[in-house]
């Protein structure tokens, strides 16, 4: 039993660590010029939501880019 709580502990430990770790990353990015985000949509329509999407949520430069795949 004292070994399940001290490896739950380590666990939340290791968690936390890595929560931290990845938010001052993207906060670093953020401060940088932003994060590059990728949607796949299956549609031209939906193509045009996610973008519209984007924009209203303060998203800047939205580009298309159509990818084909063989």
């Amino acid at each position: 039993m004292v070994g399940t709580i001290v490896g739950g502990l380590v666990g939340l430990g290791i968690a936390i660590a890595q929560t931290t770790i990845r938010r001052r990353h993207m906060k670093r990015q953020m401060e940088n010029g932003g994060l590059l985000l990728w949607v796949n949509t299956p549609t031209r329509e939906r193509e045009r939501v996610a973008s519209n999407i984007l924009s209203r949520n303060g998203a800047r430069d939205v580009r298309i880019q159509q990818v084909v795949l063989n």
